[in-house]
């Protein structure tokens, strides 16, 4: 008696279980090219800051950057830029970088799988499909 409860509740969730998906061409052309995005690289990057003190005690200050974000899986680079006036250190993980993207028929576009690099990694959800997106940063770099 117990041997067939368990094969009736293994079948019922065998048949629970869901069933293979096919992918369509270009499912698989988007998966493959992902795969080359194993990282992305800061290219032109651009910092600088301003202090200024009205007395002694009283600090205005600023800091803007801008770079360049690339991908060897992407035909685009979205261009980033932000400023803080947060002091001692302008840019901690909780400034939203605002990035600039081509329009979405272009952005959506990944470049061919054959020229990206090997590697098993899956693509992050960077939703850089509009005009406009924004990165939000983590982390602290002293230049």
């Amino acid at each position: 008696m117990n041997a067939i409860l368990s094969s009736l509740l293994f079948l019922g969730s065998a048949l629970a279980a869901p069933a293979s998906v096919e992918l369509t061409a270009e499912e698989l052309s988007c998966r493959n090219a992902s795969r080359a995005i194993l990282s992305w690289n800061i290219i032109d990057f651009d910092f600088h800051s301003s202090y200024t003190f009205s007395t002694p005690s009283h600090q205005i200050a600023g800091g803007y950057v801008n770079f360049t974000l690339e991908n060897a899986a992407l035909e685009y680079r979205p261009v980033c830029a932000a400023s803080s006036s947060q002091l001692q250190d302008f840019f901690y993980g909780n400034v939203v970088y605002d990035c600039q993207v081509p329009p979405a028929p272009r952005a959506t576009r990944p470049r061919s799988a054959s020229t990206a690099p090997r590697g098993g990694a899956r693509q992050p959800d960077v939703g850089l499909r509009g005009r406009r997106r924004q990165v939000h940063g983590e982390g602290r770099d002293y230049l």
